[in-house]
């Protein structure tokens, strides 16, 4: 895993590592607090543990420059951990979303055979994680994505639904890390994720856009008001 420091023209400032395994087809994300950028990926051992690690590069931001690309990055923080011990990747990377010195993290894991959507919560900038809260079980596919409002959190992911077919759900988290309602969004016959959901919020509306495969195939949208 690897990043860039760029000017607003778009000039490379400072390049380096930030990780030398990782697991290589799960999307990373990454958000920006008040203390400085955070990363979310799945993580990868010699012993092929693939858990959910966020890093810190607080020095980025309040310098402008990163006078040692690899002494910036903070030590790892392993989320959980969920121990998931797979010998490939799952294609099933965690989402990050920030404002001032909050950060949550959303993600899917499969330890033990058993399906999970994993939620998480920090109020200082990364560094330390409250325990997971999990979200869902047996028969989430994952492809996570979550926003954050006024401290309140809303994850999404594909979850079985009617067969045959998923149904793309949103939970939400509230500012206690009590949970709030569930919502399907949008349902599809496909019996396996081809995509990652995007979403973003926007004034009170929550906005969604997917791809599918097939002969109905192509890009869907959908809104949903906040609730």
């Amino acid at each position: 895993l690897r990043f860039a420091l760029m000017d607003r023209s778009g000039d490379i400032l400072e390049r380096g590592e930030i990780d030398q395994l990782v697991c290589d087809c799960c999307q990373t994300d990454a958000a920006a607090t008040e203390r400085g950028p955070v990363v979310v990926y799945r993580d990868r051992s010699q012993t092929e543990v693939r858990d959910i690690t966020v890093r810190r590069s607080p020095e980025g931001v309040q310098s402008g420059a990163l006078l040692n690309a690899q002494a910036s990055w903070s030590e790892a923080v392993t989320l959980g951990p969920d121990n998931w011990v797979i010998d490939g990747c799952p294609v099933n990377g965690p989402a990050v979303a920030a404002r001032d010195s909050q950060v949550v993290v959303a993600w899917f894991t499969a330890a033990d055979d058993a399906p999970k959507i994993r939620f998480s919560r920090s109020h200082d900038g990364g560094r330390q994680f409250a325990d997971p809260v999990d979200l869902a079980g047996a028969g989430s596919f994952g492809q996570v994505d979550v926003v954050l409002r006024d401290g309140v959190a809303f994850v999404s992911w594909w979850q079985r639904g009617a067969s045959p077919g998923m149904d793309l759900v949103v939970q939400r988290i509230n500012a206690d890390d009590s949970l709030g309602e569930q919502r399907v969004i949008s349902h599809t016959d496909a019996t396996l994720p081809t995509d990652v959901p995007q979403m973003q919020v926007f004034n009170d509306q929550l906005y969604f856009a997917w791809s599918e495969l097939g002969d109905d195939g192509g890009l869907y949208t959908a809104t949903a008001p906040l609730w």
